[in-house]
């Protein structure tokens, strides 16, 4: 007779535990197709130990931005690198744009909170800051406004960007 190796299935119950995630997100990402449960325990889930790096997977891409479908796209690569690197590059092109948008509102807020104008709408350069925030084509700035300091200009990739 020869030796069969039995893997221990992880009911759902654990899976939510030990991953963090709620029952019902490893529902949504089963009806998605991003994991599979491999048997069932009455009702219950059950799915092979596997299914925790997957989800830790799925998690970290959720946290950098990647969609449902960007995430079933990576994983149909199998890991082959020509074809995740260049979804990744796009992605960390978008999280580049979404950082340099933070760090605008930042330095604006931080100099907002520090100004010494009486009120914050007489700010010169608070006024510079929201008439470089618009992108519907209006004025820009008021001819009177002085330049703004570099740290709080509208960073370059944000001039006429549209949501």
């Amino acid at each position: 007779m020869g030796t069969a190796t039995t893997t221990r299935l992880v009911d759902i119950a654990e899976v939510a535990d030990r991953s963090g995630l709620a029952a019902s997100a490893l529902r949504f990402y089963e009806r998605e197709g991003l994991i599979k449960s491999v048997a069932r325990n009455g009702l219950r889930r059950q799915y092979a130990p596997e299914v925790l790096p997957r989800l830790a997977a799925i998690s970290l891409a959720r946290l950098s931005g990647f969609s449902i479908a960007e995430i079933r796209l990576l994983f149909a690569t199998n890991g082959t690198p020509e074809e995740w690197k260049p979804l990744a590059a796009l992605k960390v092109e978008e999280l580049s744009s979404q950082i340099e948008r933070l760090e605008f509102l930042r330095i604006n807020l931080q100099h907002a909170l520090a100004c010494s104008s009486p009120n914050i709408w007489s700010c010169k350069y608070f006024r510079h800051a929201l008439a470089t925030a618009h992108d519907d084509g209006g004025p820009r700035r008021s001819p009177d406004d002085p330049p703004a300091p570099a740290s709080v200009r509208t960073p370059t990739r944000l001039r006429g960007q549209r949501k």
